[in-house]
């Protein structure tokens, strides 16, 4: 514990207005009950202790003493006012403004930090009794009891942060109206409440605005005029850290920045890029090589594993394996032996899948030739298909040709289906037009004598 040096000569008032105890002139001075704080810890905030009492403290009779009367031996020591605690140029041991890293340094147990380091404050009653950038708030001590001391309010002013709690000028300083306000893609930063009737002014270079704060809502916080904060000591040495982004049409990554020993860290969230199958997740939307990235491949289901399969493909990164194909196009996915590429037999399906059941030329076709007047017969030198079946459609009907006339449906080589006729035609393409007994023919008796009457058992019967 920091000793006074010397004794405090006339502060009986003093004693009783804060409660200290303290021990005989040249010992230690304890702090009081009711002021009890809380240690600075690494991160800057402060945590609860129990006051040092000393196994030499000394109750003090107050009802026997008065304003003014002296309370030690040996008071010709170096002296320190009541007046002069917290107002000196050069801070008093323990006294307002004193450097500390515990609470029982200070005269009223509070260690508090502030930008540059941490110092002991003084207790308060109304704000014109703390300096400029500094608010009288109430606080609890150990005992639970209220107590007000000066706060500096911009000591987390600018401080990254995630939550409210992470703004408050003191951890243990009372509904705090400090607040972690957002600033869009670089991060949270620590606000200090403004604007209200007990509100200390912004400090140079901020101003009072209205403010997007955690959780969405507005509140006035003084915030920098260049929109861009800072690290102070107090945010350095407690690792102070938001979470930042950066945002495009591709999508949202998130980052870090961190308050270091040089300062403020940029964002260190990775641009979104366009997804590639490579591994990894390039837009950060938690999926790595989704459906669709560049340099994917399109799978389609192959349930019959003949190699083809059939239906919408899905573009992938990564071979699905069995069950599904590259190639697509398969007509019948429950039979291996029907896809695309394989050879047409003359079956009645449509085996290579090319929308047409049994196509010319299929295994088992055989010559149909063009029979231009469907007698069944075509011309000879006609032209030809191989095919399963007879195609009426494009009149590839004939399997045997000889046909003479292929315009006359009764002109053909077959006298059962196209009989001679007295016609002038050789209906039965045997070379003869109009032959003998042909359908229509009259007898002619053999003349010899050409008198016009012939003998009667002979004739012919001709057209």
């Amino acid at each position: 514990m920091w000793q006074a040096r010397g004794c405090f000569k006339g502060l009986v008032g003093l004693a009783l207005a804060t409660g200290l105890v303290l021990a005989g002139c040249g010992g230690e001075t304890t702090a009081p009950v009711t002021d009890l704080g809380k240690d600075v810890a690494d991160n800057g905030h402060v945590d609860t202790v129990t006051p040092d009492q000393g196994p030499e403290a000394e109750a003090i009779d107050r009802d026997n003493l008065e304003t003014g009367e002296e309370i030690c031996s040996n008071c010709d020591e170096d002296v320190v006012e009541p007046d002069e605690i917290g107002n000196a140029d050069t801070p008093t041991i323990g006294g307002f403004g004193y450097p500390c890293t515990k609470n029982e340094q200070c005269l009223v147990q509070f260690c508090i930090p502030t930008p540059d380091n941490s110092v002991c404050t003084k207790q308060c009653q109304e704000e014109g009794d703390c300096p400029n950038g500094w608010a009288c708030k109430m606080v609890v001590n150990t005992a639970g009891d209220p107590v007000y001391v000066c706060l500096t309010m911009g000591v987390n002013l600018c401080r990254p942060c995630e939550t409210h709690a992470e703004c408050a000028s003191a951890q243990f300083e009372q509904s705090s109206t400090n607040r972690c306000v957002s600033y869009g893609s670089d991060g949270k930063f620590c606000g200090v409440g403004c604007g209200g009737a007990s509100d200390p002014a912004c400090p140079d270079g901020y101003s009072c605005q209205d403010s997007t704060v955690v959780g969405g809502q507005t509140a006035k916080q003084c915030v920098p005029d260049s929109g861009q904060c800072t690290c102070n000591k107090v945010a350095i040495d407690a690792g102070a850290s938001t979470k930042c982004f950066v945002n495009n049409s591709n999508g949202t990554c998130f980052g870090l920045r961190e308050c270091l020993a040089a300062g403020l860290t940029d964002c260190d969230a990775k641009t979104p890029v366009e997804e590639k199958c490579n591994g990894i997740d390039d837009n950060c939307d938690g999926l790595t090589d989704p459906d669709g990235s560049t340099g994917c491949v399109t799978y389609y289901a192959d349930n019959d594993l003949d190699g083809y399969g059939q239906g919408v493909g899905k573009c992938q990164c990564k071979d699905p394996g069995a069950g599904f194909s590259t190639k697509n196009g398969d007509c019948n996915d429950s039979s291996s032996g029907v896809h695309p590429g394989i050879v047409e037999v003359c079956n009645g399906i449509d085996d290579d899948c090319n929308g047409i059941t049994d196509d010319p030329g299929s295994v088992g076709c055989k010559d149909y030739y063009y029979d231009a007047d469907g007698d069944g017969y075509a011309a000879d030198g006609a032209d030809k298909k191989c095919l399963c079946n007879a195609d009426p459609q494009s009149k590839y009907t004939a399997t045997d040709g000889g046909d003479c006339d292929d315009t006359r449906v009764n002109v053909c080589p077959n006298l059962m289906k196209c009989p001679e006729l007295c016609d002038g035609l050789d209906n039965d393409c045997n070379g003869t037009i109009d032959d003998e007994n042909a359908t229509g023919c009259e007898p002619y008796y053999y003349d010899e004598d050409k008198d016009g009457f012939g003998l009667g058992s002979k004739f012919k019967c001709l057209c």
